[in-house]
């Protein structure tokens, strides 16, 4: 049996995530590179910050490259400390509480790929967290353009403005269905 050769390609990074403290650019996955399996990032803390507890449905693989990150786990009390120079593997289903003391740099690997609704993030309302509701909000909108790249506009057929198609387009009951492609800002 033979196996088809995959093509090597280059990945352009995506700014996922740009608030005044973090700023997370994705290399693979769902919004970068349209994959679902797996993403990979390089994360820059520039301040000391925490991030609210999440309980991601994903294992995660984190390379810590300058700094160090305190991981509360399970809601310890005690972190787990990760320096510039290790790794630390969160397997999927752990309930996690990042914090930074200082200035960061690390590498978020996981499996399958990180989205806004399999990261389990609670919300903590009242708190200042390193992604801002701006970036959560942003970040939803690349990922939902991510899975949904066209824009579909249904209206009722009887009241659309729209000048009829030269070839007829689907039509469900009283709606008329025409498929936009929408262009990446």
């Amino acid at each position: 049996r033979q196996r088809k050769a995959a093509m090597a390609r280059v990945s352009t990074p995506v700014a996922v995530v740009d608030a005044p403290s973090l700023t997370i650019n994705e290399y693979f996955g769902n919004v970068s590179s349209d994959d679902y399996r797996l993403s990979a990032c390089v994360a820059e803390v520039r301040d000391a910050c925490e991030e609210a507890p999440q309980c991601p449905s994903f294992d995660e693989y984190v390379l810590v490259l300058e700094g160090k990150v305190e991981l509360l786990i399970d809601g310890s009390q005690e972190p787990l400390l990760v320096a510039a120079g290790h790794g630390v593997y969160l397997p999927r289903g752990t309930r996690v509480k990042w914090r930074w003391p200082a200035p960061c740099k690390y590498i978020p690997i996981c499996l399958p790929a990180f989205t806004p609704t399999n990261c389990g993030r609670e919300d903590e309302p009242g708190n200042n967290h390193a992604k801002t509701s701006e970036a959560m909000r942003r970040l939803r909108e690349l990922h939902a353009f991510a899975k949904y790249p066209r824009l579909f506009h249904v209206a009722q057929a009887s009241t659309h403005l729209l000048a009829p198609l030269p070839i007829s387009p689907p039509r469900f009951g009283d709606f008329d269905v025409r498929v936009v492609r929408c262009i990446r800002a």
